[in-house]
């Protein structure tokens, strides 16, 4: 186990086996970055570990944080399984707040669990870290790709979130969850958007303003 994680291995209120069956995510548009000579991934909401089993090898660097501690053991396992040296995982929970210890309700999917005050049925206790103290963390100025699937917690994580130094954002909002006209707003202080899909909870990919020509290479483009 990370060393830095174990500090957080909180003994959960449920005693269940690791999730098993077909590993999913969402559809996340991943680009090349030619001109640069090495790449950051920082994922929020890595469920069992899917992106980083198809992604993982794309970047120099791949830090993964999930609040489940379930699928946190899943997703490590992945990496060990798959050799992947340079892809961490952290059981932490991205929120507007460092150190707060709330409680993460069991969802009927891997990665379905959302955070609740008071959650009606089985929980884990999370320990949450803030965008700001994720990059002191990790020790990286630079983000080429992020990727945010938090269940709803995007709004109080990105909330005034400098944005400056992320090239590519891609994330699911959750808009019956909070105001997602609002983050889209923020979000666009920095960003463009690049790829947005329909519905109640939608996937959408945005890009930081004014990037070169060349600096990124999307699928099939």
């Amino acid at each position: 186990m990370d060393i830095i994680a174990s500090m957080f291995d909180f003994s959960y209120n449920i005693k269940k086996p690791l999730h098993k069956g077909e590993i999913k995510m969402g559809n996340y548009p991943v680009p090349s970055f030619p001109k640069c000579n090495e790449t950051v991934c920082l994922e929020f909401g890595s469920s069992l570990g899917g992106f980083i089993k198809k992604y993982g090898k794309n970047f120099t660097r791949m830090y993964s944080f999930e609040a489940s501690y379930t699928n946190y053991r899943s997703t490590q396992k992945l990496i060990d399984d798959e050799g992947l040296e340079n892809c961490k995982v952290f059981n932490l929970a991205g929120y507007g707040k460092t150190g707060e210890l709330l409680k993460l309700e069991k969802g009927e999917s891997p990665n379905g669990n959302i955070i609740r005050k008071e959650p009606k049925n089985e929980y884990q206790n999370v320990l949450t870290i803030n965008f700001d103290d994720t990059i002191k963390l990790i020790n990286e100025e630079k983000i080429n790709y992020l990727k945010i699937d938090i269940e709803g917690s995007e709004y109080s994580f990105l909330k005034e979130v400098d944005l400056t130094n992320v090239d590519v954002l891609s994330m699911e909002i959750h808009s019956r969850l909070g105001k997602p006209n609002e983050l889209e707003k923020h979000i666009k202080k920095y960003m463009d958007v690049y790829k947005k899909n329909k519905g109640t909870n939608y996937e959408i990919t945005f890009t930081k303003k004014d990037l070169p020509k060349g600096y990124l290479i999307w699928p099939n483009t």
